[in-house]
């Protein structure tokens, strides 16, 4: 297939499917077509990632779980994505345009972008889109099973990617592939399955959890190495797993951004495994883990459940200007009633505790991206750069040109 033939048929793809498609050679934009145009470019902070593939197809998934499909041809590579969770809350938009190094005043048109792009697309429909296209322009026939999902993690989370890491390598000391029960990676998971596993990761009944996998243990087929497809085949499930912990745990109110990197952890973990036993533990242990950490945040302290709630109402909006009347509307409770009760439990005012958070994250951000004070302060929705410094000096003690130097 000549240069011309691919040019058309990247449109043909834009056009039958309206996910968004491009066409790269040699590392430069020659073709890009889409619904509603963004630039930057949203799969740009992906690119990098893209461009080392060696593979005929790969699929990259995000942090905010959208995934991008990349086919290399001759020297060109067709981008076409996102799918999967299309529709962003303005959080994770501004997250996007901080990473993109766009300001938060975009955040309309952002959305604008990804509401135009279908929402219904599952994963595996999209491997097969991806494996058609690469059977046109590569004469090579895969199949869905056989394309490597790799993650991309943003380097401002490097350090808490690297605890999980570890973290992660110390429950694996539990390895629950040596028990039958465990093993159940085969299992046709049905409707009411999947409605209790994420009923269970969001209310962080471990035990529950663990009960309901052991019941369809005669599912289960024995541990040993496993023929290439059929390996990738349950490496594909257990990443939708993955996601759907994830999100599990998110409407269970885990942290969002730990939810994220700890998919993309897991990822990596089901695609760097080489046998039936590693994906065996994997099943468990991802579900257990996420399960876990929602319970530890449950049980784990003494306020009350919608104390925890309002915290993480503010995690996930710690992008935002958050006001009480905002969370009160959100737990649907009286004003007064959450801004006592906050007091009481944490020995904070709400307002307080979300200008300690907004700095907590001026800190991370100070200390593992090279972002500016300016980008900063419009990310964490300050009024304006001075009065972010005014507050991370009143909470920290030092501006924060200082504490960038100090490598605190």
């Amino acid at each position: 297939m000549d240069e011309q033939k691919a040019l058309a048929l990247v449109k043909a793809i834009f056009t039958l499917s309206k996910i968004p498609a491009r066409l790269y050679r040699d590392g430069k934009l020659v073709a890009a077509h889409s619904s509603v145009i963004f630039i930057p470019d949203p799969v740009t902070p992906q690119l990098p990632k893209i461009e080392k593939q060696t593979d005929f197809v790969g699929v990259y998934a995000t942090e905010r779980l959208q995934f991008y499909g990349a086919i290399r041809y001759r020297e060109n590579v067709l981008v076409l994505g996102p799918v999967g969770k299309i529709r962003l809350e303005d959080p994770d938009l501004v997250k996007v345009l901080f990473e993109l190094n766009e300001d938060r005043s975009r955040t309309a048109e952002l959305k604008n972008y990804f509401s135009a792009i279908p929402s219904k697309i599952e994963i595996i429909e999209f491997c097969e889109m991806l494996c058609a296209v690469n059977s046109c322009l590569n004469d090579v026939t895969l199949s869905p099973l056989e394309i490597s999902i790799f993650n991309t993690v943003k380097d401002s989370s490097r350090s808490i990617y690297d605890d999980l890491h570890k973290n992660i390598e110390t429950i694996q000391d539990n390895d629950y592939s040596d028990n039958a029960e465990y093993t159940t990676l085969l299992i046709e998971q049905s409707h009411d399955y999947e409605k209790s596993m994420i009923h269970f990761i969001s209310h962080g009944e471990v035990e529950k959890l663990k009960e309901l996998i052991g019941k369809t243990s005669a599912h289960a087929v024995a541990v040993g190495k496993l023929a290439h497809d059929n390996t990738r085949q349950l490496k594909n499930e257990l990443i939708c797993s993955a996601v759907l912990a994830s999100r599990a745990a998110i409407d269970g109110g885990l942290d969002v951004e730990l939810c994220y990197l700890l998919c993309n952890v897991y990822i990596q973990k089901i695609e760097s495994a080489k046998t039936f036993s590693e994906l065996a533990s994997l099943s468990m242990q991802i579900v257990v883990d996420y399960a876990s950490r929602v319970n530890e945040m449950l049980l784990g302290t003494s306020t009350s459940p919608i104390i925890e709630r309002a915290v993480s109402y503010i995690s996930r909006n710690i992008n935002q200007r958050i006001f009480v009347e905002d969370i009160a509307k959100a737990l649907n409770v009286n004003r007064s009633y959450l801004s006592v009760k906050f007091k009481a439990e944490t020995g904070m005012t709400v307002t307080d505790y979300v200008m300690k958070q907004k700095i907590i994250e001026a800190q991370r951000l100070l200390r593992y991206t090279d972002k500016s004070l300016l980008q900063i302060s419009s990310y964490l929705d300050f009024s304006s750069q001075s009065y972010f410094q005014l507050q991370f000096k009143k909470y920290t003690g030092m501006t924060p040109s200082q504490y960038k130097k100090s490598g605190s």
